[in-house]
């Protein structure tokens, strides 16, 4: 515990202790998938990454076209449901769909969990509903949509949608 009194300077003992803990986070030996202890940090490295090529699979480059015919075997949107879709989102249906993550949540890329915004919601809440609406607008090409749907809301209570595409190829 030596080191701990001399906080962060730059002496030799840090960087021993520092070089001491880096040492101490490498694996040096494991065991393969048929049970062999495998030794010595490049033979450990390439037996991890046989092990996960094997469980995640390589990638596939060639993607293959997918037909309309095919599109429309499952589940689709009427044209109603796909212009509803576009609807901007109301400031309650955004409050609602965050005081829906629950408190414990792990953080988002942002740093801050579900129970974050809820706290704070009374202060932070005009930013967040005008930053959704702008994200909203944007990408739907800077416009509102047109027609009977313009005025209700993207999560309308009396419709839900099972269906992920359009059936008109939009």
């Amino acid at each position: 515990m030596e080191w701990i009194g001399y906080g962060d300077d730059n002496t030799m003992t840090f960087f021993a202790r520092a070089k001491q803990r880096k040492l101490a986070s490498y694996i040096y030996q494991i065991r393969d998938t048929k049970g062999n202890l495998v030794e010595g940090f490049d033979r450990v490295g390439q037996t991890m990454m046989t092990f996960y090529k094997a469980l995640l699979g390589e990638q596939n480059t060639i993607r293959q076209i997918i037909t309309q015919e095919v599109v429309n075997q499952g589940p689709t949107l009427s044209k109603e449901q796909q212009v509803h879709m576009g609807n901007e989102f109301t400031d309650l249906e955004i409050k609602e769909a965050i005081f829906s993550i629950p408190n414990t949540k792990s953080p988002g890329h942002d740093g801050f969990s579900g129970g974050f915004f809820k706290t704070t919601w009374q202060k932070i809440s005009p930013l967040i509903c005008s930053a959704i609406t702008r994200w909203h607008r944007l990408i739907n090409g800077n416009r509102k949509p047109k027609g009977k749907y313009s005025e209700q809301s993207s999560f309308g209570q009396d419709q839900m949608y099972q269906g992920m595409h359009s059936s008109h190829g939009c």
